[in-house]
């Protein structure tokens, strides 16, 4: 099954729970318990994915964002009895999933954030998005707007990269969740009203600038492709300012 995956839990007793569902299906394990031994291996084992178990400690979102900053390799949040906020801070952070350990679909769960990651990373990871003067270099992980650096978490921007694919095309909110948060989130669609409206905060700032986000109401989300005076996430002022 190629690369191993890579699993690290706060506790034995998770640890052990996590092999006990994924050792059938996914072939090699590799186990790691202190955070010296997770970056070790993340670098020398070059695995395809790495499993990380989550607690209420505080330090979780932490913890991924420094896997994060260590590979290109799919990172699982993996939680049992957490807090909401504690799970979106993981996927802010970089995680490319999160998956209830006590769910009945679990090994399905990870087996589809591995196969989209898998794809994800055999595209063309070069690709670089121009848009008016927005520039998205998503091999670099970098955005400019009119020639100065905007700052995103991991999340934003792979949000940002799917809208980037298909400028000015409608991208509906089923499919921007299932591809940014996981097709476990399909129905959550108040992140992505949610991270849409981070992501105007930044790249909108400006309001000699033209907009370049859009909702498409009951649909979707675009970037690009001309005004729309009836955006309905922008509010009156801007409808205003645009008329």
């Amino acid at each position: 099954m190629g690369s191993p995956i890579l699993v690290t839990a706060p506790s034995p007793v998770m640890q052990a729970a996590i092999e006990a569902r994924l050792s059938a299906d996914f072939g090699e394990l590799l186990t790691a318990r202190t955070p010296g031994e997770v970056v070790r291996l993340a670098l020398a084992a070059k695995p395809r994915a790495v499993i990380i178990a989550v607690d209420g400690a505080g330090a979780a979102a932490r913890e991924c964002e420094m896997l994060r900053a260590l590979g290109s390799f799919a990172l699982v949040a993996v939680w049992d009895a957490v807090a909401s906020d504690v799970v979106t801070a993981c996927l802010d952070a970089g995680t490319d999933g999160a998956v209830w350990l006590r769910s009945p679909h679990f090994t399905r769960q990870i087996g589809a954030i591995l196969q989209r990651c898998g794809v994800q990373q055999q595209a063309d990871r070069e690709q670089i998005y121009t848009i008016d003067d927005l520039v998205i270099d998503e091999s670099a992980h970098t955005v400019t707007r009119g020639g100065r650096g905007v700052n995103l978490t991991p999340l934003e921007f792979r949000l940002l990269v799917v809208l980037a694919r298909k400028i000015g095309v409608v991208v509906p909110t089923k499919e921007i969740l299932a591809r940014v948060w996981g097709p476990e989130y399909e129905n959550d669609t108040q992140y992505v009203r949610l991270y849409m409206g981070y992501l105007r905060n930044k790249l909108e700032r400006d309001p000699q600038a033209a907009p370049i986000l859009f909702t498409q109401w009951g649909i979707g989300y675009r970037l690009g492709g001309g005004d729309d005076r009836r955006d309905p996430d922008r509010g009156d002022a801007f409808r205003q300012a645009s008329a």
